[in-house]
């Protein structure tokens, strides 16, 4: 009597605690503001519209466009609006964060303070349980690499301050981060000039960075037939590893073929590919 009493409580108790549980956020989500971080004013409400647009396939390119130029009109109420949103928005929201980065070049020159403080912002340790599968240090990464584009683009357009930050860039965390901003300094105009300080300013192990050009995918040549970058024996016909317990099976050539690549041949390269 007095066992089945106690399983009786032990049913009752674990209802109550699996329905106390479905009223409470996932561990996921807990601590991502449940109202908008866009701030009301009226950049707010203009910074909100464009970023929705950004994602919102039903807009067109020319609503983007118009959203856009209204963005730049209203800079001045755009960019403390677009800072104190950053500044408000959860550090897992990296959709958001991207959104807010993608946006600032279009305010113009005064978006340069906000974009070096998300460039120069420190890395988070990673937040994921899994970050083969999800990494939070990644998206910070991306995050961080879209934000100096958007320096560049405002330097090649004479923004006061931008190429400044580039090279406050040079001795991120990230390396990742240096070698974009390496590379952009060098592709802005009159880059070369700024070789020799871009290579001093970087570590002597990664100075290399400075040789890589930028080039049109159109440019780029493009793989046509993956099998001519095969080797001969396996170009041209799909075939099984040999039964090692055949006697007719040569050692040398089973080695060859299937096991080492040959002098010589090299896998097509990533760069040739649709994307570049």
């Amino acid at each position: 009597m007095i066992l089945t009493i106690l399983v009786i409580l032990s049913v009752v108790i674990a209802t109550l605690l699996l329905l106390r549980s479905r009223r409470q956020s996932a561990d996921t989500v807990q601590g991502v503001a449940s109202v908008s971080p866009f701030p009301a004013t009226p950049g707010g409400s203009i910074l909100r519209r464009y970023v929705s647009a950004i994602s919102d396939p039903g807009v067109n390119e020319t609503q983007l466009a118009t959203l856009g130029q209204k963005l730049a009109d209203a800079a001045a109420e755009v960019v403390p609006a677009l800072i104190e949103t950053w500044r408000a928005t959860p550090g897992q929201e990296t959709g958001l964060r991207w959104a807010l980065v993608y946006s600032a070049p279009i305010t113009g020159p005064s978006a340069v303070p906000f974009l070096r403080e998300v460039v120069l912002s420190p890395v988070l340790p990673e937040r994921s349980s899994d970050p083969h599968g999800y990494s939070t240090k990644a998206w910070d990464s991306i995050v961080r690499s879209r934000a100096v584009d958007g320096l560049e683009s405002l330097a090649v357009a004479g923004a006061p301050g931008a190429e400044s930050a580039l090279l406050e860039c040079l001795s991120h965390e990230l390396f990742s981060i240096r070698a974009l901003s390496a590379i952009a300094l060098l592709n802005l105009p009159g880059g070369g000039e700024r070789r020799e300080q871009v290579q001093r300013a970087l570590p002597q192990v990664e100075r290399s960075v400075v040789d890589i050009q930028r080039v049109r995918v159109s440019v780029v040549p493009q793989v046509r037939d993956p099998r001519k970058h095969l080797a001969s024996v396996i170009g041209h016909r799909v075939l099984s590893p040999p039964d090692p317990s055949d006697g007719r099976v040569d050692p040398q050539r089973t080695k060859s073929a299937y096991g080492v690549r040959r002098r010589g041949m090299h896998p097509p390269t990533i760069s040739g590919g649709r994307n570049g």
